[in-house]
């Protein structure tokens, strides 16, 4: 799956960090176990390095890793890693951000590609030493330690997705960590396995018994076949995904012309996936305007991409919640009449500032921002935690990530460099897509790209930032 967008809006509804709190407690209670083997001198050492570990999370969310060193002079790694998570993101985390990703093959079948022209080969390689480090992890430590209760069922989903992913047969419990995950997102889904796990053992039984209507395809060794696993985890756990990142990307029809006809009607796109009945509405925009027709042409203005369709026998629109693999859905299902007014008010709310709920040093800065008639927000709009704005003369983009205290301030380093006193308070960050907000990178000038990321001490320094990106070459 090579689609940022797909990727980007799963991400959003499934946030969870619970894994991470799990590893970070494990790894600190691993070296509670062991420092009473070690002398005084080698068990300071194993505890400077897990200090470490932890500054450099706050270097990556502050830039602060330095004075964190010293915050934590003399504290247990149980604290000061439970401290952490409390105030920064558990992407920070070198661990969190791996055991993020495989939360997201592990659940979704997720995986998020480096650039558009990421190959299946590439991610195959990256799934693979997920899987390896994950199933160190859950061999290496005991669960007399730390039970790791979310971290084991979701290294068991993922074994077991890849052995799908590549038409191998899985056990009962490893179909019931997939349907589990599919139910019930974050760490609650260990109650669902254990409930889940029950009905599976009574399926594997009956499958091996002589009784008829077995719901399942269980071998003498009681693995279950691919086939009869996939099928069963579309039927019992409707929100159950495919491997996106294995679905093909979209290619246009053979031969495939859009009609020309006139219509009225505003079209209605069938019902996919996970893509509900939808009407060709202004909230069907992507970043780059709406894709309609055959072969997804994009088209910024609403009514002139509504035209369009009007004058196609067969409509053909992209949805956002629809996977990019399955391409323009076709209007079979109905035709609507949406008045002119009610379009248009839509069309007017998407230009308004966001009234998304924001507090404190984010809500002065968000509301600077929004104040300026210089700046509106992205096509794309905000998300929970992330606010996007543009520079309506420049186009460049600043992001306002929502923090406790101040929140941080991005822009593209290109954008910034050329202002001596940002680039002095500013700190790196780097391209590769994880270890940073993903939804960073669903901004056009910030995917693939380095930013600057600061801390404004005062909107005085904010209104520096607005005034160089509006007039910056």
């Amino acid at each position: 799956m090579i689609d940022h967008n797909i990727f980007d809006a799963w991400v959003e509804q499934h946030d969870v960090s619970d894994h991470t709190h799990e590893l970070l407690d494990a790894l600190a209670s691993q070296y509670e176990a062991m420092s009473s083997l070690l002398t005084a001198d080698a068990a300071a050492h194993v505890c400077e390095a897990l200090r470490e570990l932890d500054s450099c999370a706050w270097e990556q969310a502050y830039g602060t890793g330095a004075e964190r060193l010293e915050q934590t002079q003399g504290q247990a790694p149980l604290v000061f890693f439970r401290n952490s998570l409390s105030q920064i993101d558990n992407l920070h985390f070198e661990l969190g951000a791996f055991a993020h990703l495989l939360y997201c093959y592990a659940s979704s079948g997720m995986v998020e590609p480096s650039s558009p022209d990421t190959s299946a080969e590439t991610m195959k390689v990256w799934i693979e030493g997920w899987l390896k480090r994950a199933n160190q992890i859950d061999k290496g430590v005991s669960p007399t330690v730390h039970p790791l209760d979310f971290f084991r069922l979701i290294t068991k989903s993922a074994n077991a997705r890849w052995a799908l992913d590549n038409n191998r047969p899985i056990t009962g419990d490893q179909l019931a960590a997939l349907s589990a995950l599919a139910k019930t997102p974050g760490s609650a889904s260990t109650g669902t396995y254990e409930r889940v796990r029950k009905t599976v053992q009574n399926l594997i039984a009956e499958a091996l018994g002589k009784s008829g209507g077995k719901s399942l395809e269980v071998g003498p060794d009681r693995l279950i076949s691919a086939t009869s696993a996939i099928a069963w985890l579309h039927e019992q756990a409707p929100d159950y995904f495919p491997s996106m990142w294995a679905l093909p990307e979209p290619v246009g029809e053979a031969g495939l012309e859009d009609e020309i006809e006139d219509f009225v009607l505003v079209p209605v796109a069938a019902a996919s996936l996970h893509a509900e009945r939808k009407p060709f509405s202004p909230d069907v925009r992507f970043e780059d305007g709406y894709l309609i027709g055959a072969r997804s042409e994009s088209v910024s203005d609403y009514w002139e991409a509504l035209k369009r369709l009007g004058q196609m026998r067969t409509p053909r629109f992209r949805h956002p919640r629809a996977h990019a693999a399955l391409g323009p859905l076709a209007c079979e299902d109905a035709w609507v009449r949406i008045p002119r007014s009610e379009i248009e008010a839509q069309l007017a709310r998407a230009l308004e500032p966001s009234d998304l709920s924001v507090e404190g040093p984010t809500a002065d800065v968000v509301n600077l921002i929004e104040g300026d008639a210089r700046f509106r927000p992205l096509a794309i709009g905000h998300s929970r935690k992330l606010f996007r704005f543009h520079n309506l003369r420049t186009g460049k983009a600043i992001a306002v990530e929502s923090r406790k205290g101040p929140p941080v301030i991005y822009v593209a380093r290109q954008d910034g460099e050329t202002s001596p006193s940002l680039v002095a308070r500013a700190r790196l960050v780097d391209s590769a897509p994880s270890g940073r907000n993903s939804n960073l990178n669903s901004i056009p000038s910030f995917k693939n790209e380095e930013l600057l990321a600061f801390r404004p001490a005062s909107l005085g320094e904010l209104q520096d930032v607005l005034d160089h990106l509006t007039t910056a070459s």
